[in-house]
C-alpha cells in the first residue's frame, strides 16, 4: 500500500500528567507525516493541562481536545476519544511515551492492503533517565516480539496467554475495527490485551510489525504499569476471563505457563536490587552446589547406606529381580542381572550345583524375565531349572510376598537373591519382614558402587534420590 496519505488520528488520554504529555505533544507535531489529527482526552486532570493544551491549540488547528468531568479511567477515555476521531487510521499514545519523528511515516509505507494493525518496536526508559534502555535489551526485546507475533499469526490468539508482544503507543489500527470493538472498562482488566485477544482470534493474519524502534516507553515509579503487583493481578484477570469465556481447554497448558512466566517476572523485578547486591554471592553458591551434586563424593555417601550384601553362599535356589537400578521404563539392567547371575554360577560351576532359578522382571515389550532365560539357556542352564514370574506387583513389598508364596509352595527354605546395588538393602528389609523363615543371602553385583573422587563426576544421582525416598517410605509404611 504504497503513496498512501490517509488521514491519521493520534488518541492521547491524560490524567495529571502535565510534565509528560508537553513532549509526547510535541513528538507527535514533529512527525514527518503531516496528514494528522491529535485527540486529547483530559480524564479530570487537576493540573494546568487544559491552559497548555489551550494555547498550543491556537498554534495548531490539528489539535483537538475533551475533557470529561468525572476520572472515569484510561479505557473510558480512549474509547471516547476514538467516537471523536475522524482518521481512516487511528494511534493510541501513551501521555508519558514518545515517537520518533518518522513513527507514522514508516507505518504507513510498509502497510499492506490487509493490514489491519501495524506495530513497531520500542525503547524503554526510567522517567528520571534521559536515556533509554541497552542495545543488547532493546534487541532482545525485539527478537521476542517477532517470535510471538510470529506464533500468534501462525497459530492464533492463545499465544498472548504467554507475551503480549503488541505495545499500545506503538500501533496504526484501522478505524473501522472500532466499529465493532472497544477497550474493556473495568478498572481490573488490562485493556490493550483484552483488545488484542479479541482481535487476533480473527484478524491475526493481519497484523504487521517493523522492527526499527520507534517508540520510547516511560516506566513512571507511580504509574498504572509501573506497579508490578497490579500489573500482575489485572493481566492475569484479563487473560482468565478470555480462558474461561471461550471454554478451550486445550489451551491450558498455554495459560498455565503464562501465569508462571508473569510470575516470574513479577517476583524477578521484586527482588531484583537483592539479587544485583548479592549477584557474586549467588553465583558462587550457585558454582559450590553444582561442584557439590556433580563432582564430589556427596551422592556416594547418599547411597552407600542403601547397599547390602552377603557372604557368598551355595543355596537352593536363586531368585532375580530384574527391573531395577534405572528410573527408565526401557533399560538394560537386565543385562547386569543376567552377568551377575552367570559369574555366581561360574564360580560354583565344579561343585555339581544346580539350583532352581526364578526370574522376576519388569513387564515391557519383552519380558524382562524372557530375555534372561533365553540368555542363560542358550548358556547351557537347563530350561527345567528355571521358573519365570509374570506376576508383577506395584511395590517391592507385594513382590517379595508373591515370591514367599511360590517359594514356600516348592519347598524352597533358602536363597540367593540378586537384585540392583541401591536396591539390596531395602529387599533384604522386606524379605527378613516378610518372609523371616527362609533364609536369604544377598549377593554383591558386578557392578557394586565405587567411591567417586573429587572432581569426579558423581553416578546414579535420580536413582539414589529414588530409592532413598523409597526406602523412607517403606520405613513409614512399617513395611521394613
Amino acid at each position: 500500500m504504497k503513496n498512501i496519505s490517509p488521514l491519521v488520528s493520534v488518541v492521547i488520554a491524560t490524567y495529571n500528567g502535565l510534565p509528560y504529555l508537553k513532549n509526547s505533544i510535541q513528538s507527535v507535531l514533529e512527525q514527518t507525516y503531516k496528514k494528522i489529527e491529535i485527540i486529547i482526552i483530559d480524564d479530570s486532570s487537576e493540573d494546568n493541562t487544559f491552559s497548555y493544551v489551550s494555547n498550543i491549540m491556537k498554534k495548531d488547528n490539528r489539535i483537538k481536545y475533551f475533557k470529561i468531568n468525572k476520572n472515569t479511567g484510561t479505557s473510558a477515555a480512549r474509547n471516547l476519544g476514538i467516537k471523536k476521531c475522524k482518521g481512516e487510521f487511528i494511534c493510541f499514545l501513551d501521555a508519558d511515551d514518545l515517537w520518533n519523528k518518522n513513527k507514522l511515516k514508516e507505518q504507513l509505507k510498509t502497510l499492506k492492503k490487509n493490514t489491519i494493525i501495524a506495530c513497531t518496536a520500542c525503547n524503554y526508559k526510567k522517567e528520571n533517565n534521559k536515556k533509554p534502555s541497552n542495545y543488547l535489551i532493546t534487541l532482545l526485546r525485539i527478537y521476542l516480539q517477532k517470535f510471538f507475533l510470529f506464533m500468534i499469526i501462525k497459530k492464533g490468539y492463545y499465544w498472548l496467554y504467554i507475551y503480549n508482544p503488541i505495545i499500545l503507543s506503538s500501533v496504526l489500527i484501522k478505524k473501522e475495527i472500532f466499529n465493532e470493538y472497544k477497550f474493556v472498562e473495568d478498572r481490573y482488566q488490562r485493556e490493550d490485551l483484552d483488545l488484542w485477544l479479541k482481535l487476533m482470534t480473527k484478524y491475526n493474519k493481519k497484523i504487521l510489525y517493523i522492527d526499527k524502534v520507534l517508540v520510547t516507553i516511560t516506566r513512571r515509579s507511580k504509574s498504572v504499569t509501573a506497579d508490578r503487583t497490579r500489573e500482575f493481578n489485572v493481566i492475569i484477570r484479563s487473560i482468565s476471563n478470555d480462558f474461561i469465556y471461550r471454554n478451550d481447554y486445550r489451551k491450558f497448558s498455554y495459560f498455565l505457563f503464562g501465569i508462571f512466566l508473569r510470575l516470574s517476572k513479577i517476583l524477578l523485578s521484586i527482588y531484583y536490587s537483592i539479587l544485583r547486591k548479592h549477584i557474586f554471592k549467588f553465583f558462587y553458591l550457585l558454582i559450590f552446589l553444582l561442584f557439590t551434586i556433580y563432582y564430589s563424593p556427596l551422592f556416594w555417601y547418599l547411597g552407600k547406606n542403601l547397599l547390602y550384601f552377603d557372604e557368598p553362599k551355595k543355596t537352593e535356589a536363586i531368585v532375580l529381580f530384574s527391573g531395577h537400578g534405572s528410573i527408565q521404563y526401557y533399560n538394560n539392567t537386565y543385562l547386569l542381572r543376567y552377568k551377575d547371575i552367570s559369574s555366581f554360577l561360574e564360580k560354583n560351576k565344579n561343585k555339581n550345583y544346580e539350583p532352581q532359578i526364578y526370574l522376576l522382571g519388569r513387564l515391557q515389550s519383552i519380558p524382562e524375565q524372557k530375555i534372561i532365560e533365553s540368555l542363560l539357556v542358550n548358556s547351557g542352564i537347563k530350561s527345567s531349572k528355571i521358573t519365570l514370574i509374570y506376576k508383577e506387583y506395584p511395590t517391592t513389598k507385594d513382590n517379595v510376598i508373591n515370591l514367599y508364596r511360590i517359594l514356600k509352595k516348592d519347598s524352597v527354605d533358602n536363597i540367593t537373591f540378586i537384585t540392583s546395588p541401591y536396591h539390596t538393602k531395602r529387599s533384604k528389609k522386606l524379605w527378613e519382614k516378610h518372609a523371616s523363615d527362609i533364609s536369604v543371602k544377598v549377593f554383591k553385583n558386578l557392578n557394586w558402587p565405587k567411591k567417586n573422587n573429587f572432581f569426579e563426576r558423581a553416578m546414579n544421582k535420580k536413582l539414589i534420590i529414588y530409592e532413598q525416598i523409597a526406602y523412607l517410605y517403606n520405613k513409614i509404611r512399617g513395611w521394613i
